[in-house]
């Protein structure tokens, strides 16, 4: 029940022995230092570097190996599971599966071989895969003679992420995958990058296989509706008064009040004519009428003419206020409603 180097890439980790077999499964650090082998000169030292995740899971992995090569297996666990965030190889899952074997936690333990062998294996370690294999079919029935039985999970999207209750919660999955639980009921929580979690409970019964089905969906796109831009109101331009009606009748009236004028003055001087004449001659009589007639017609238009230029006047004094100004309201109340109108002019 010890690790022992076999090279420059190999450990053997022994696992258990079992009835009439031994089963050992072989670990292999990929992308561990080499170390010279016999007949080899040993490498120059290198500048010290920044090291990769890699680099710094193989030294976790390695610290793993010495603790549970003094049977400290729950801290050899911890140095694998802490090489696996950094790296997940399949190796270090082995090593992280035969940890938890170790500590007799078979469910812990088959999920990890089982993820260990799902993954690529070289050709030249078909010998190492056998060993696996053997491991893996040895903690199966370990968990077959349990109180324990699978559990077949269907989740989708194929990156969620699926976490127990019964197993630790550093323990996490991805679907398909059949896993082993203990019998009773457990919750199942899955998660998924630009999705919505999902969780749902599953009853372990001994000899039956339970199915979990989750379908994990995306969250709806938020619809950002434009804020509408509130058209102004704009008041109307009050119309602004006009002065031609003021100038046209301050011109007819100053025109008549001219004209009246003219009048007079010839109806003047036909009454200066008439002046000392007989009223029976005819030519005093032909004098009266003509200034009759011009008398009219000056009084006619000098009345016209001041009207006219009065009216005048206020047209040109109101258009010099400014623009005109009409006002519109409504008042209503529960017996009454009133609309009025002023205009100010």
């Amino acid at each position: 029940m010890v690790f022992t180097e076999s090279g420059p890439y190999d450990t053997i980790f022994a696992l258990t022995r079992l009835p009439a077999i031994a089963v050992v499964v072989i670990i292999t650090f990929l992308s561990g230092a080499v170390r010279a082998g016999p007949g080899e000169p040993d490498k120059k030292p290198v500048e010290r570097k920044q090291l990769s995740n890699a680099d710094k899971a193989q030294k976790l992995a390695q610290i793993g190996m010495k603790r549970a090569n003094a049977r400290d297996y729950q801290g050899a666990l911890v140095m694998f599971k802490r090489a696996l965030a950094l790296d997940n190889r399949g190796d270090i899952q082995c090593n992280v599966g035969a940890a938890y074997y170790w500590l007799k936690r078979w469910p812990e333990a088959h999920l990890y071989l089982g993820i260990c062998l799902s993954r690529p294996a070289n050709p030249k370690d078909a010998a190492l895969v056998t060993i696996r294999k053997s491991a893996y079919a040895a903690t199966e029935k370990k968990l077959r003679e349990g109180e324990f039985a699978p559990v077949k999970f269907d989740v989708t999207p194929a990156t969620a992420r699926i976490r127990v209750s019964a197993l630790p919660g550093d323990v996490t999955f991805t679907a398909p995958r059949k896993v082993w639980l203990p019998t009773g009921s457990h919750r199942v929580d899955a998660v998924a990058p630009e999705h919505i979690a999902a969780s749902d409970r599953v009853t372990v019964r001994k000899g039956t296989e339970a199915t979990v089905v989750l379908q994990l969906k995306e969250p709806q796109k938020k619809v950002t509706t434009p804020t509408p831009t509130p058209t102004p109101i704009v008041a109307p331009t009050a119309k602004r008064r006009s002065k031609v009606s003021a100038w046209i009748a301050l011109s007819m009236g100053g025109t008549a009040l001219i004209a009246g004028s003219v009048y007079y003055a010839l109806a003047r001087d036909v009454a200066n004519k008439a002046e000392g004449l007989d009223p029976n001659t005819s030519l005093y009589r032909t004098l009266e009428k003509r200034f009759d007639f011009r008398a009219t017609m000056s009084y006619s238009l000098l009345g016209v003419g001041a009207i006219a230029s009065g009216i005048g006047t206020y047209l040109l004094l109101r258009a010099s206020k400014g623009p005109e100004q009409r006002a519109v309201g409504a008042d209503v109340s529960t017996k009454r409603a009133v609309v009025w109108a002023r205009w100010q002019f």
